[in-house]
């Protein structure tokens, strides 16, 4: 919003009403000291007590960070990396170092996972499988499984998938 000078003025003849406090609050960021004379000329008065509403943006403290979910992140990246260089075996490590620092880690969540060659999404599983979680590992290959299914094109022009026995 835009305030002119004749508004800021007009603001300001007015007793000390809504209108006056909400000049002061708007024209606060712009004052250097309590009595400032603004280029219109216009004397601010300094503002009477603190009100409930301060004009101050409220600042937040940043959320800690999370080391554990940082290093696991950094392991993961270096885990996709190292599968996209098939260099399965290393891979295998690091995908197993990420799940260790974030036991809520899942490899499938992150961003190229499903652009691996199909060694590099079983070397995730393999990693599963070091670590005991023999179940997030069946899910996963699941998963994999299907992703990788071939389609297959009826006569109807609809799509559907090849059971593989």
């Amino acid at each position: 919003m835009m305030v002119t000078d004749l508004a800021l003025r007009d603001m300001a003849d007015r007793s000390d009403t809504t209108l006056q406090r909400f000049c002061r609050w708007l024209t606060a960021p712009f004052r250097s000291s309590p009595n400032v004379t603004l280029l219109t000329g216009l004397t601010t008065q300094p503002p009477a007590a603190p009100s409930i509403r301060s004009p101050r943006p409220v600042t937040h403290t940043p959320e800690p960070i999370d080391f554990a979910r940082h290093r696991a992140g950094s392991a993961a990246r270096r885990a996709m990396q190292l599968a996209q260089n098939h260099r399965f075996d290393e891979a295998r490590s690091a995908f197993h170092s990420a799940m260790v620092a974030d036991p809520h880690f899942d490899p499938a969540s992150l961003p190229g996972f499903w652009d691996l060659p199909r060694r590099g999404m079983f070397s995730a599983i393999e990693a599963c499988e070091d670590l005991g979680r023999y179940h997030a590992a069946v899910l996963l290959e699941v998963r994999i499984l299907q992703a990788s299914r071939p389609v297959k094109k009826t006569a109807h022009g609809s799509s559907t998938v090849m059971a593989s026995h």
